[in-house]
């Protein structure tokens, strides 16, 4: 995993967003970390901040991952997206993948598959 300073968590799911915020933190690494509810609200941050990287649940109501992910690549905006889902899909891992995302995690997951990339999720 690429270490970012400042970190955007997008999430419908107040548990997952506060279990990545709270690991997050807890790295000590100095990470800045913030959270939005949905795609809508990430876009807003998104357009106000310069986040290096941005967690996303795939399924979200209104905007979901995939569109938040094609709106960072249309802006330009120089992040990167990890895409999280609890939904397998092999065509959706790679239309995420082809639209940019630098990964693609099933859900649950560890925090030390966050930490180090390891598969043991």
């Amino acid at each position: 995993m690429v270490m970012s300073s400042n970190i955007l968590i997008v999430d419908d799911e107040p548990s997952m967003r506060s279990f990545l915020c709270e690991s997050l933190h807890q790295m000590e690494r100095g990470f800045s970390v913030d959270t939005a509810c949905d795609g809508r609200e990430a876009l807003n941050k998104l357009a106000d901040t310069p986040y290096d990287l941005v967690f996303s649940d795939y399924m979200m109501p209104d905007v979901n991952g995939i569109e938040l992910l094609r709106q960072v690549g249309s802006r330009k905006l120089e992040c990167g997206v990890i895409m999280m889902t609890a939904y397998r899909s092999i065509d959706n891992a790679v239309e995420a993948m082809r639209l940019g995302a630098v990964d693609y995690i099933m859900k649950p997951f560890t925090i030390g598959y966050i930490e180090d990339g390891s598969s043991e999720h």
